[in-house]
């Protein structure tokens, strides 16, 4: 564990920190943005640690790929698309904050949100088509941008409705892990890996994106979120689905015959301050907290058990110390205390 661990901080500081730096200058440099578009367009992509790059990255080499410089232009569309998907996302969370900065439509209100975001989707498709993709490529990237799309639309429409937990992680898989499945998994396809490695490359960051995504969201009911979003428990307050979420409407609804969202709408103002406490105590270091990092850990496993489907190499440690990382320390502090953090 610790030498995998020193493993990635050697690896990233030599292979992955260039690729990051690469991409960023790529994102503000090499783009063709209309001068009265520049000071939006540098908000909209600055930021970040260029995970989801990171992992083409990886993706690539694992897959024994020979030419990482090809990858510039695809890691920057990628990068571009998930930026688009933030300003989405908080113009509809409605986050003052995003990273502890203030969010892109708290500066520039929300339909200059809906246009950059739009505008980002175009700009990563054009530069994607000029990086001329393989066919493969463009399918599976298509199929991913539908299912992020479709999980915002479901966490939209599952709003204030019970809570389920296999709706939860069909939520998180689409609006999370598709794009971290999909920047693993299209890095080997540029590398012409065999099915074989695309697959175990996809169970990895399926498994992996879910556990980013539940995390993020324990860590919104403990109160974490207000150092990095301006705003705590807002999947509570705006009764959102997410993993932690139905796993305490399950215990409720056991304990107590009535739904989660029915208990809050029962309570009086000092009962509800009451129960918020307990809860977040419980997301901190009790019982939630507790079946959050169990089923964690389950989906971990199955993510290590992936990448054994991959021949043994210092990438694939390296893809394993990525997830231990996430796990075990990354999204268990707050985000402004991440800056020297490997991915």
């Amino acid at each position: 564990m610790l030498e995998t661990l020193k493993l990635s901080e050697n690896f990233y500081q030599q292979y992955l920190n260039p690729i990051a730096i690469t991409v960023e200058k790529y994102l503000l440099n090499e783009i063709d943005i209309q001068q009265e578009l520049k000071s939006m367009y540098v908000k909209a992509v600055t930021g970040g640690m260029r995970f989801r790059p990171i992992l083409q990255y990886l993706g690539y080499l694992v897959a024994q790929g020979e030419t990482p410089e090809i990858l510039t232009p695809y890691a920057a569309s990628l990068e571009i698309l998930h930026k688009a998907s933030l300003i989405h996302d908080d113009l509809i969370d409605q986050d003052t904050h995003r990273r502890g900065e203030v969010s892109f439509y708290s500066c520039f209100g929300p339909e200059a949100a809906i246009a950059m975001g739009d505008y980002l989707v175009a700009l990563s498709l054009k530069v994607l088509f000029h990086a001329q993709p393989p066919r493969e490529y463009w399918q599976r990237f298509i199929s991913m941008h539908e299912s992020l799309c479709e999980g915002e639309i479901l966490e939209v429409c599952c709003l204030g409705q019970e809570i389920d937990i296999f709706a939860a992680q069909k939520i998180s898989q689409g609006k999370t892990a598709s794009l971290i499945q999909f920047s693993l998994s299209s890095g080997a396809i540029l590398a012409g890996a065999p099915p074989k490695i695309q697959t175990a490359l996809d169970k990895y960051g399926l498994k992996l994106g879910m556990v980013f995504q539940t995390i993020n969201d324990l860590n919104n009911l403990t109160g974490l979120d207000k150092l990095v979003k301006g705003a705590a428990l807002t999947d509570l307050k705006k009764r959102r689905s997410s993993v932690p979420l139905a796993m305490l409407d399950q215990k409720i609804k056991a304990t107590e015959g009535q739904s989660l969202w029915a208990k809050l709408d029962t309570l009086e103002d000092q009962e509800s301050l009451s129960f918020i406490s307990s809860l977040q105590k419980s997301a901190r270091d009790g019982e939630l907290q507790k079946k959050v990092a169990e089923f964690c850990r389950k989906e971990m496993q199955a993510a290590r058990n992936s990448l054994l489907e991959l021949p043994p190499s210092k990438v694939r440690n390296i893809l394993a110390s990525v997830s231990e990382e996430i796990f075990s320390s990354w999204f268990w502090r707050p985000e402004k205390g991440r800056e020297n953090s490997a991915i």
